[in-house]
């Protein structure tokens, strides 16, 4: 479905993790949507399942969106929609997660990436009118790209200052680098894509138009999450590796032969393919290895 203007080779080896990347028109004008999309996936989602936030110089309290209907005898919420575009209205941005789920274009969008890629993928949208934005200058714990659909917007990006960081590693236990200029200064229309490596900083801003957008993250398995699975797989059978340990106490024997057995196991093809076999059979489809979207 996008054109991503380079193949998954050269990708892999000049952007991957490496540098952004921009594409110009990946999405043809037959395949952008309309504002219909907004109104049905607003249409899809349950009020209770917390994956619609908006956000105004922080959280806007759900109160102020939703409303009660009376189904089957009992009050329960329900979004309002014309609420919600006068909060949007207002300076608001609107956040859905998860949505590959809700339209059969922005799974196809999904696909697309996760095909080009070789790994899970999962989708936000966003929606703005104007406004200071969502979650002001942050990194990824996922690499993401990020396609306009509908509008514009302005991405500015900086270089990591702490390189590829893992699920447990957010943007907020670390100082943004405000007195430097973005390596990246961009204006993506519709139709355009834009990658943001893991790590990036990046702060987003609304224009004074219309903006929809699908940020599509990929979840490929890390040395960490490898080493991890190497652990429960080896070392669970192995007796030092079950020992007790203290600090007072340590048996350096047993540690040194559980970090052999580990090295080992790890050290080894077969045992990497059947870690990539293990990816391929997940509990739940298109499911992150370690994080959830944001």
């Amino acid at each position: 479905m996008l054109d991503f203007g380079v193949n998954p080779v050269d990708f892999r080896c000049h952007y991957q993790q490496r540098a952004p990347y921009r594409m110009q028109a990946a999405l043809t004008p037959s395949q952008r949507p309309s504002w219909s999309l907004l109104d049905q996936l607003l249409d899809r989602i349950e009020p209770g399942d917390q994956r619609l936030q908006l956000y105004r110089n922080g959280p806007v309290a759900p109160a102020q969106y939703l409303g009660y209907r009376v189904h089957d005898g009992q009050a329960r919420h329900r979004l309002i929609p014309s609420r919600i575009y006068d909060l949007l209205r207002g300076g608001a941005s609107l956040v859905i997660n998860r949505v590959e789920h809700d339209d059969r274009m922005l799974m196809q969008l999904c696909a697309s990436v996760s095909k080009f890629c070789d790994v899970p993928t999962s989708a936000n949208a966003y929606a703005s009118f104007g406004g200071d934005g969502t979650f002001g200058m942050h990194w990824d714990t996922h690499d993401v790209f990020a396609v306009q659909l509908i509008g514009r917007k302005r991405w500015r990006l900086w270089a990591p200052t702490f390189p590829l960081p893992l699920s447990h590693q957010p943007s907020r236990d670390h100082l943004a680098p405000r007195d430097t200029d973005p390596m990246v200064d961009v204006t993506l229309k519709a139709g355009d894509l834009l990658y943001i490596p893991r790590g990036w900083w990046h702060d987003v801003r609304p224009l004074d138009v219309g903006s929809l957008h699908c940020s599509v993250g990929t979840y490929g398995p890390t040395v960490y999450d490898y080493l991890q699975w190497c652990l429960r797989q080896a070392l669970s059978e192995h007796l030092d590796a079950r020992q007790d340990l203290s600090v007072s106490n340590a048996d350096s024997y047993a540690i040194d032969s559980a970090l052999q057995t580990l090295i080992a196991f790890a050290d080894s093809a077969e045992k990497r393919t059947a870690f990539q076999r293990a990816l391929r059979e997940p509990a739940t489809p298109n499911a992150p290895i370690s994080s959830a979207p944001r």
